[in-house]
């Protein structure tokens, strides 16, 4: 994966270039994309699942590029006074839908780090914790770890086919039910748009693993 400006078609009618991160990510991509605002509602984010894994193991390698520049098509460029860093992210969810088709989550458990040195060889066989319960209070948790809502909330696709918000209420009991996982790697971490051309990250052998006793 890596982090490069694209050049971007915007209702047909003209072309702009924006940033974007290299992103893997279970789900799937709405399309055509015919313009930049709200990125987030043009992904359906997570998919069904029941499991309950202790970590995630994965295979790297990874090229952080310095500090980020803002590039959104519409303004000038924009540096910013934050390091670029690669990203994983594990969410398990517990998620419901209302008669109006709003969808719910609470979340259920987190897995999640961002890199901020090179590693120019592979580190083999990493694993990342997956943490079951509110850890909101934990000496783990970082701010971009919490519930995401707003102008931070994931999408889907409800049961009438229109895309709409996850609304994260809460954090979950640790024994509660999971009905999806978000998993997602991404060559940036400052969201859409934001990033360093320099970033890389490579992965492979994912899985997920669990207790065996």
């Amino acid at each position: 994966m890596e982090t490069r400006i694209e050049e971007c078609r915007v209702l047909g009618l003209f072309s702009i270039n924006v940033l974007a991160s290299g992103t893997i990510f279970l789900g799937e991509m709405v399309e055509p994309i015919t313009g930049t605002d709200n990125p987030q509602s043009k992904l359906v984010t997570g998919i069904a699942f029941t499991g309950r894994p202790n970590a995630l193991e994965y295979d790297y390698k990874v090229t952080t590029g310095g500090l980020s520049i803002k590039a959104t098509g519409f303004s000038k460029q924009s540096k910013l006074q934050e390091k670029d860093m690669a990203e994983t992210q594990l969410l398990l969810q517990h998620r419901w839908e209302d008669a109006n088709g709003n969808v719910y989550a609470k979340r259920v458990a987190t897995a999640w780090e961002r890199f901020d040195k090179t590693a120019d060889t592979w580190q083999n066989k990493h694993r990342l914790q997956i943490h079951y319960g509110d850890i909101s209070s934990q000496s783990i948790f970082r701010p971009y770890m919490g519930l995401k809502n707003g102008e931070k909330a994931y999408y889907t696709r409800n049961s009438k086919g229109k895309m709409v918000p996850i609304q994260e209420t809460g954090w979950a009991d640790a024994a509660e039910e999971v009905t999806h996982i978000v998993l997602q790697f991404s060559s940036s971490n400052g969201g859409a748009y934001t990033g360093n051309t320099d970033s890389r990250f490579w992965i492979d052998n994912v899985k997920l693993v669990y207790n065996t006793k």
